[in-house]
């Protein structure tokens, strides 16, 4: 049984998202600010060809430091709130 790998269009939105709300959230410095976004990038581009070894790595090395990104910010922000949310789809997309 293959599986199944979603639509590329909810990864654009998804990372189109997390660009829109890390720019915005004033709680968020901007060193992190740059790593985060770098890291959103990565992702997007280890999503061409999610089932390569090497774009998994990638993906799972990305979602690490914005997870541990994400425990270093104040509970209060949106990124926060939306990391919480958004890497566990990015984890299944990969198939991680």
């Amino acid at each position: 049984m293959s599986q199944r790998r979603p639509s590329a269009q909810p990864q654009r939105s998804a990372g189109s998202t997390a660009e829109r709300v890390i720019s915005a959230d004033p709680a968020i410095g901007e060193a992190d600010k740059a790593e985060a976004l770098a890291q959103v990038k990565a992702l997007a581009e280890a999503g061409h060809t999610p089932q390569d070894g090497a774009r998994q790595k990638l993906a799972k090395q990305s979602m690490r430091l914005l997870k541990g990104m994400a425990t270093e910010l104040p509970t209060a922000t949106k990124w926060v709130d939306g990391v919480g949310k958004l890497l566990p789809a990015i984890a299944q997309y990969f198939g991680l």
